[in-house]
């Protein structure tokens, strides 16, 4: 079992980061809108990735970058998927998490089962 809990400033990220926090499908998907929207969902992203890997590392002691996840947004929240493996997770390992928004903060949770 592995909880991971990221709050971050509701506040856009520099569009420098970009290539840093996002792979190139995230980037496509994030491309449309204004730059402060472009800059709040890359926020969102990087809150995501910091919520599965504070999660995972527990479990695996392996060190990622934000290219080895990638964030897929739905109505019930984001799924994070490896990327690479990261043992005893195998690649395309899906996480699932929560998304929340409040005074002036964004908060991203992941909580990972055992496989019983």
């Amino acid at each position: 079992m592995g909880i991971g809990i990221d709050i971050e400033p509701c506040a856009p990220l520099p569009s420098e980061l970009d290539p840093l926090v996002l792979t190139a499908d995230e980037r496509w998907r994030a491309d449309a809108g204004s730059a402060e929207e472009r800059g709040l969902r890359t926020r969102w992203v990087l809150s995501a990735k910091e919520a599965t890997y504070k999660a995972m590392y527990p479990l695996t002691r392996k060190a990622l970058e934000f290219s080895d996840l990638e964030v897929l947004w739905g109505p019930r929240g984001f799924v994070s998927v490896l990327r690479c493996p990261a043992p005893p997770f195998p690649e395309g390992t899906s996480f699932a998490g929560h998304s929340a928004a409040a005074g002036g903060y964004i908060a991203n949770a992941v909580a990972l089962r055992p496989a019983w």
